[in-house]
């Protein structure tokens, strides 16, 4: 939405298409989960910096896939964590890397 505050992935995908200026408003921090499925799976990416597959989070939290994937999408759009998708690896992006 114009005038709106970024997604935190926002700036990172108009830096990779280079097709406009990045959004000069400061992205909404990120908001802690305090618990539930959003918050294993966000304290697991925060333990493997390099990242997780899905099939990794499952077998390491105990979840099935439909719940994994639901967490991650919850933690991207509800929590606006940055959680990156590079090649089915979900990483959470550092501060200054988006």
């Amino acid at each position: 939405m114009p005038g709106s505050a970024p997604h935190p992935l926002d700036n990172l995908v108009l830096l990779h298409f280079e097709e406009e200026e990045l959004n000069p408003r400061q992205p909404e921090k990120p908001r802690e989960p305090t618990r539930g499925m959003r918050l294993e799976v966000l304290e697991a990416l925060r333990r493997h910096p390099g990242g997780l597959t899905a099939d990794q989070l499952e077998e390491t939290l105990g979840l099935s896939e439909a719940r994994v994937r639901a967490a991650l999408n919850g933690l991207r759009d509800q929590g606006r964590q940055p959680i990156l998708n590079e090649g089915g690896v979900f990483r959470l992006l550092r501060p200054g890397e988006y």
